[in-house]
């Protein structure tokens, strides 16, 4: 919605069903993680979902794969989607390899693949004005706000850090529903300016920032531990709460043996926002060669 034109009905409806969407997901990622493990018995034997996760993807992928196809049929710039599609399945792939503990961490890509085109629906529905960096950006913060929650609130008992890992996830998947939408078309050469939602975004982030700075400088927030912390990350010392950003020493910036076997690595506050800068950084680049003429 560009600066000076009223929300619309379609675009407030979008707004509403992607926010639901985004807090049911939010809300019942306990029972969800819960059923993805347990056991049920079906009249063809045992079924765990978590053993499936690749039958799943494989499934996932070969939607996707239709899509791609689709658009390719019917639209532009075959070369510089294909290769964006591409760089996409390597990152998820070897974020995959690298950064997550299971399978089932792949949930994050369809969950914020989504949300993203959801809220793409709400804001460019015609796919006229692209504002593709405030839409990444939006859900970025959405996901910020669920793995907090997830910390602070929703797992207390199982969440030993707040994890920057899901915090690159949840951008790949924002990256990956981005291309879904966006691919194979032609970006308008001028984007007009999205001054609410500009705006709103900015302004979510500034709080967010001001609010780490400011418990940072007065000590209410730190980023290790000297000992073991409660479930929460939120510790009593000398009669004030202090959170913190792991609940023991050593586990951000460090490999960790998964469930399984193998070891995955725990990325810490700036390697995560490094790598999510270089991604946006792709997707920057990825709008303005979408803006190029196509031969």
């Amino acid at each position: 919605m560009p600066t000076g034109v009223r929300m619309s009905y379609g675009t407030a409806a979008w707004l509403a069903i992607s926010l639901a969407a985004w807090m049911a997901n939010a809300a019942l990622h306990l029972e969800f993680s819960n059923w993805i493990v347990a056991s049920y018995n079906t009249p063809f034997g045992l079924f765990v979902p978590r053993d499936h996760t690749l039958t799943i993807a494989t499934l996932v992928s070969l939607f996707m794969a239709t899509i791609i196809a689709r658009q390719w049929w019917h639209g532009v710039k075959p070369v510089l989607s294909i290769s964006a599609w591409c760089l996409i399945f390597t990152i998820m792939i070897s974020s995959m390899k690298l950064i997550t503990t299971t399978n089932v961490e792949m949930i994050h890509f369809l969950q914020y693949g989504l949300l993203t085109c959801l809220l793409a629906q709400a804001f460019d529905a015609k796919r006229e004005n692209w504002p593709l960096l405030p839409l990444m950006f939006l859900v970025i913060f959405l996901g910020i706000l669920d793995e907090l929650n997830q910390y602070f609130y929703l797992t207390p008992n199982n969440s030993s850090y707040i994890d920057f890992n899901d915090f690159v996830l949840n951008q790949i998947g924002a990256c990956a529903g981005l291309l879904a939408w966006y691919g194979f078309r032609q970006a308008p050469a001028t984007r007009p300016v999205w001054g609410m939602l500009h705006t709103v975004i900015l302004g979510a982030y500034i709080l967010l920032l001001l609010a780490v700075l400011a418990l940072c400088l007065t000590g209410y927030l730190r980023y290790t531990p000297k000992g073991t912390v409660p479930p929460g990350g939120i510790d009593i010392i000398n009669g004030n709460p202090v959170i913190f950003f792991q609940r023991e020493p050593g586990l951000l910036s460090s490999s960790i043996p998964t469930f399984t076997s193998g070891e995955y690595y725990v990325m810490g506050a700036l390697e995560g926002f490094f790598v999510m800068l270089a991604i946006t950084s792709l997707l920057a680049v990825y709008v303005k060669l979408s803006q190029m003429p196509s031969r």
